[in-house]
C-alpha cells in the first residue's frame, strides 16, 4: 500500500506545481485575467511554502488529524487565524488571509477533488495587537527590559520562560525555536542544529554555558523529540504576561530576536567592520536567505 504523503508534502507539491520560473506576471495576468493560481517570483513560492508548514503544524498541535488537503475546511483554517489574532498586527494578519486565499486557489488547480473556498468563507479576525503598535526596528525591546524578564524567568522557571532564556542566545525565529529537536542538540560540543528554518536553509547555533543546564534539564522532563513541546503563542503569551507583571511595553519574542541582531551588528562594528560588512555579517547571523540590506535596516538594525 503506497503511503500517503504528510499535508505539508501535499501543500508543497502543489505550490511547486503552480510556480512557472520567469514568468511574466503582468503579461500573464493581461492574457488570462482568472489564472490567480500562479505563483510568479521565488519569494512567494518560499512565503507560500513556509506558511504551509506553518498551517500544518498549527493543525497537528492542535490535533486536527487533517491529512488529506481536501479534509481542510475553513472553520480549520478560522480557528488558525483567531489563534494568531492573540499575538500578531492587523498587517500579520491580512497577509494570512492572502496566503490562505492564494492556498485554495493552488490546491483546486492541482487536486482537481478539491472544491476549496477559503476567499469566501474565511474571515479575517481583528487583531488584539493592534496597527498603532510600533513595529520593524522601532520594536525592539530594550537589554535592561530584556535582562528583567530572564531574572523573572530564571527565579520563576516554567517551560516558556526557559524557552526565552535560550531564545536570548539563539536569537532565532519563535517557529524554529518550538521545533528545536533533542536529536539535533549535541552538548558534548556545544551545538544546536535547526532543520526547520525559513527558507530550507539549515542553521547551527553554538549553546554556551549559561543554558546548559536549561537545556539539559527540558531534555530529561520532555516526552518528546522536541525541547520545548509548547506553541509559538504559548511563548509571546508568557511574555506578555511577565511584560505586564513588571510593567514594560508589550513586545514578542521576534523582538528580542531583533535586540539580538542589534548587538551582533554593533559588535561587528566595534571589530572594525564596515557598516556595509557589519549588516552582510548580520544577515548571515540570522540566516537570512540572499543579500537583504534594505530588509535588515528596516526591520532589524540602527545603523550606527
Amino acid at each position: 500500500m503506497a503511503r500517503t504523503r504528510s499535508l505539508t508534502s501535499q501543500i508543497n507539491y502543489a505550490i511547486s506545481e503552480n510556480f512557472t520560473e520567469g514568468m511574466d506576471k503582468h503579461a500573464d495576468k493581461k492574457e488570462n485575467r482568472q489564472m490567480t493560481n500562479k505563483i510568479y517570483s521565488y519569494t512567494e513560492l518560499h512565503n507560500l511554502k513556509d506558511f504551509g508548514k506553518n498551517l500544518s503544524n498549527f493543525f497537528k498541535e492542535n490535533n486536527m488529524q487533517i491529512r488529506n488537503v481536501k479534509d481542510i475546511k475553513p472553520e480549520h483554517l478560522q480557528t488558525f487565524l483567531n489563534a494568531k489574532a492573540e499575538t500578531c498586527t492587523q498587517k500579520t494578519l491580512d497577509t494570512y488571509k492572502s496566503y490562505i486565499n492564494k492556498l485554495s486557489e493552488v490546491l483546486n488547480n492541482t487536486y482537481k477533488s478539491c472544491n476549496l473556498d477559503f476567499r469566501n468563507t474565511v474571515v479575517t479576525p481583528v487583531a488584539k495587537m493592534q496597527a498603532s503598535t510600533e513595529r520593524g526596528v522601532g520594536a525592539v525591546i530594550s537589554r535592561t527590559d530584556l535582562n528583567r524578564i530572564l531574572s523573572y524567568a530564571e527565579e520563576h522557571r516554567c517551560k516558556s520562560g526557559d524557552a526565552v532564556i535560550v531564545q536570548n542566545v539563539l536569537g532565532v525565529r519563535v517557529e524554529e525555536l518550538v521545533q528545536i529537536k533533542i536529536s539535533n542538540i549535541d552538548l558534548n560540543n556545544n551545538t544546536i542544529l535547526l532543520d526547520n528554518c525559513k527558507g530550507g536553509k539549515d542553521l547551527i547555533r553554538e549553546v554556551p554555558d549559561s543554558v546548559k543546564n536549561i537545556i539539559k534539564e527540558n531534555i530529561d522532563n520532555s516526552k518528546t523529540n522536541k525541547l520545548f513541546d509548547i506553541k509559538s503563542d504559548t511563548i509571546n503569551r508568557y511574555l506578555n504576561r511577565v511584560e505586564d507583571r513588571l510593567g514594560i511595553d508589550r513586545h514578542s519574542v521576534h523582538d528580542i530576536r531583533r535586540l539580538i541582531a542589534q548587538e551582533h551588528y554593533d559588535a561587528y562594528r566595534e571589530e572594525g567592520y564596515s557598516k556595509k560588512e557589519a549588516l552582510e555579517k548580520t544577515s548571515k547571523w540570522l540566516n537570512h536567505v540572499g543579500p537583504r540590506e534594505q530588509m535588515i535596516t528596516k526591520s532589524y538594525i540602527t545603523i550606527r
